[in-house]
């Protein structure tokens, strides 16, 4: 393992390409590096999908977007853009040897390209290569995978480091439902359709839930999705609201606004993670171990194939136990109906 002289170091480049997810689990890793190099310049490499979300982080200095078209072609003008600023370290916080992201260190022309690596022939871009090395249950979290590459000796990430995201005061943060009453916050549009409940999923699990408390439900969704989360918003039997997302900015408005959300893997999951709010998120394909939110306030139920396999009586006991957390009692009187 390169061990990287911080006190020293004085431009940091970290790469992150994919989506909301991906960029969040990198935080912990660009957290670490601004702590041990509170001199250094960082520069934030991201890709166009993942661009949005970075006005709301912090801790970087600088940030760069790769350029839409040829990925080879934006990674060598990205680098002549920055090399010439001298980055002393450039990191691929992606924790799987990948050519593209080797290419990219390459391209920076950094004194330290720090990247995990295999034996194809990319990864001799690579100066300060990392070697895949598993733990006991050969799977960690994609957030420590990344720290390891720079704290190889990191057994977790520290709570201090988990992601963060920040609303400035520009962003609308409007409020819904009623005051006093608990928001549950859930969303129709889904990256996989293995780690999402569907309109009967969520319709039956939330109808259950509101015949022993009170609560209203905020309906999230993408514009194609917009029939799919009116059908939910027919079937529950709570007070409740649709509201179709068009940028970063308004999706993060509305997680802001609810007290729990009930939310399937994904970049959303990871969203309402960092906006501590408190998250029940269910994977399919037991994905859990590697993309897990990073909170105290979260949990997470998984099956090998669907989440739709996960017995409804474990997501209404997690449920309770996010809206008893609260401190908000159960309903002392029928459930309105939509």
């Amino acid at each position: 393992m390169h061990r990287i002289d911080f006190a020293t170091t004085r431009h940091i480049a970290i790469i992150r390409r994919n989506g909301l997810g991906d960029l969040l689990c990198t935080m912990p890793l660009l957290t670490y590096c601004r702590r041990m190099a509170p001199q250094a310049k960082i520069t934030l490499i991201v890709e166009q999908r993942n661009a949005p979300l970075v006005p709301f982080l912090r801790g970087y200095d600088a940030v760069a977007v790769l350029p839409t078209g040829n990925k080879y072609l934006s990674a060598l003008v990205n680098g002549f853009r920055h090399w010439f600023h001298g980055v002393d370290v450039a990191i691929s916080a992606k924790p799987t040897p990948m050519k593209l992201m080797n290419f990219s260190l390459w391209a920076l022309r950094a004194k330290q390209r720090i990247a995990v690596v295999d034996e194809a022939w990319h990864s001799r871009l690579v100066n300060c290569p990392v070697h895949p090395s598993e733990t006991p249950q050969g799977i960690i979290h994609q957030a420590l995978a990344a720290l390891r590459l720079v704290a190889p000796n990191m057994a977790e990430v520290p709570a201090d480091l988990y992601p963060t995201l920040t609303l400035p005061s520009a962003v609308p943060q409007p409020s819904y439902g009623e005051a006093g009453v608990p928001l549950i916050f859930t969303s129709v549009t889904s990256t996989k359709e293995n780690n999402t409940l569907g309109v009967e999923g969520y319709g039956t699990i939330l109808n259950t839930l509101a015949k022993q408390r009170l609560f209203h439900v905020v309906i999230s969704c993408e514009q194609r999705d917009q029939a799919k989360a009116q059908a939910l918003s027919a079937k529950l039997s709570m007070p409740n609201l649709v509201v179709p997302t068009r940028s970063i900015g308004e999706l993060l408005s509305v997680v802001n606004a609810s007290d729990v959300a009930l939310v399937g893997d994904g970049g959303v999951m990871h969203i309402a993670a960092a906006l501590k709010k408190r998250v029940i998120g269910l994977f399919g394909r037991r994905t859990e171990r590697q993309w897990h939110p990073l909170s105290d306030s979260a949990i997470w139920h998984a099956d090998a194939e669907h989440v739709a396999n996960i017995p409804h009586e474990l997501i209404l006991q997690s449920l309770h136990q996010q809206l008893d957390a609260l401190t908000i009692p159960k309903a002392t009187c029928a459930p309105k109906v939509h």
